[in-house]
């Protein structure tokens, strides 16, 4: 994983953290709004089902909702390294 891939994983954590669930739209949105990171929805998607991949997230490709797991959350307090 790059860099700028860790950025964007670590900052759509931090955004799920925050909300709780989320559709990938509006996690692409608060990329770009909130962090300043430029991405498409496939992007995001993709880095959502990475994400799932490692138990970070509960992410549903149909509709678009990715939702943060124990896991997630205990990554973004910094208690456990995923990536």
């Amino acid at each position: 994983m790059t860099e700028p891939d860790k950025k964007r994983c670590n900052s759509l954590l931090a955004t799920l953290a925050f909300a709780g669930q989320s559709v990938a739209r509006e996690l692409r949105n608060e990329l770009e709004s909130v962090h300043g990171i430029p991405c498409t929805l496939d992007r995001v998607s993709a880095d959502l089902r990475r994400l799932a991949d490692l138990g970070a997230v509960r992410f549903d490709p149909s509709t678009g909702v990715a939702q943060i797991t124990l896991e997630g959350r205990e990554h973004v307090q910094r208690l456990r390294e995923l990536f």
